[in-house]
């Protein structure tokens, strides 16, 4: 059996192969950021800044970073009325931009495009 108290893993698993190979560096930085009693409830990989990223969502926060070398920039971003979520989509990718008040963040180039829609609709649900 795995260690995955926050269900990372199981999360994780639902992006396509390239999803998963372009996020496994951000996904193993946003493990070691997880608080405890934190449960995922949606990956999604994506670009954040040009750097490939992965959009965390748990039952208290979203969390995007991204794999930066050195220094990966990480946005948390607590789910509150003020959160709006914007997407866009073509054949072939989706991108995100999350906004909290003056803050904003664009995750690009999301090949797995239902999953950018339910972590749209999940951040509209929660942002209430």
């Amino acid at each position: 059996m795995a260690n995955d108290p926050h269900g990372l893993g199981a999360a994780y698993g639902r992006l396509g192969s390239g999803g998963r190979k372009a996020g496994k560096a951000s996904t193993a930085a946003v493990g070691v950021l997880l608080r405890d009693g934190e449960v995922v409830e949606c990956v999604v990989q994506g670009q954040i800044y040009g750097a490939n990223a992965v959009a965390v969502l748990t039952n208290a926060r979203l969390l995007i970073v991204n794999d930066r070398e050195f220094k990966p920039d990480i946005i948390d971003i607590a789910l509150d009325p003020s959160v709006t979520v914007q997407g866009w989509q073509d054949d072939r990718t989706a991108s995100l931009l999350i906004q909290q008040g003056a803050s904003s963040a664009q995750l690009e180039r999301i090949a797995d495009r239902a999953l950018a829609m339910e972590l749209a609709q999940r951040i509209r649900a929660r942002a209430v």
